[in-house]
């Protein structure tokens, strides 16, 4: 085990990228011994191309924290003599190995690389633990209605200073469509929500959100929020149908649902949320 972590080291200070990721593949087949002793080609070959492409984006997640500042190689380099650091890769590895989803890939590699930068035993690392095993157990859709409801609890709009009422107001509805644009085509059933119940990402009803919609993006936004022009528009009635529909009303994300919910919400926006949000999530 000892050479594949040293090669995820010296990966991360820019050498030796392709020789990690194959070393990460080698030691995901490890791990799964029985599984792959009872596959045919076909299917090792997915569990090849499944583990380079966990490997790469975990090499690329833990360059960017090094890169960025977060994470140094001396960080990085203890961290990984730490058994449940390790573990936890091996567990990511055993869960990649059997998705070829890009985003359940992209999902694990970030909640790894970013537990890297946390005490053990803290309240990221437990969470990231728990959110690595809910992961296998979700599919993309309850990965997005995670995302879309970590959105409801925790975006806020900020506003404008010295803009006129009707300048403020249509201001306001264009950060609605532009904050839940990405999350328009997300669809859901009440079924989603039991599934995400019993795989601990979400409770409730406990308060969050309060009332319907509408006073839950007022919640957000402000009490004078022009409703009327915003549910002309495709992103409030598509809004408008998913909450309906996934019975969101009431839900409260646990630490777990809020914790991928944020990484997902990440993805699908192409952005980086400071992990100082999750710990300031609003309390359920």
């Amino acid at each position: 085990m000892e050479p594949i972590l040293d090669l995820i080291v010296q990966s991360a200070i820019g050498a030796g990228t392709n020789q990690a990721v194959e070393g990460i593949a080698s030691l995901g087949k490890s791990v799964i011994p029985v599984l792959w002793s009872h596959l045919r080609t076909k299917g090792r070959n997915q569990v090849e191309v499944n583990l380079k492409n966990f490997g790469s984006q975990f090499v690329a997640e833990v360059q960017r924290l090094i890169d960025s500042g977060q994470l140094s190689k001396d960080q990085l380099d203890a961290v990984l003599n730490q058994p449940d650091a390790v573990d936890l890769l091996i567990q990511s590895l055993t869960h990649a190995a059997q998705t070829d989803s890009a985003e359940k890939q992209v999902l694990l590699a970030k909640i790894v690389a970013e537990r890297l930068m946390a005490e053990t035993d803290s309240e990221l690392v437990l969470a990231s633990r728990m959110a690595c095993n809910a992961i296998s157990k979700l599919n993309v859709g309850h990965l997005n209605l995670l995302a879309l409801c970590y959105i409801f609890a925790n975006q806020s709009y900020e506003g404008s200073e010295g803009a006129s009422e009707g300048s403020q107001r249509l201001r306001e509805v264009e950060w609605v469509i532009r904050t839940f644009e990405p999350y328009q085509d997300i669809v859901g059933s009440r079924h989603d929500v039991e599934h995400l119940e019993a795989v601990g990402c979400v409770g409730g009803p406990k308060g969050w959100p309060v009332g319907d919609l509408s006073s839950t993006l007022k919640r957000m936004v402000s009490s004078d929020l022009d409703l009327e022009t915003l549910m002309y528009t495709a992103t409030g009635q598509r809004l408008e149908a998913i909450w309906n529909s996934a019975s969101i009303y009431g839900l409260v994300l646990t630490s777990v649902g809020s914790l991928i919910g944020m990484y997902t919400s990440d993805i699908l926006t192409h952005r980086q949320t400071d992990l100082a949000q999750w710990l300031q999530r609003s309390p359920s």
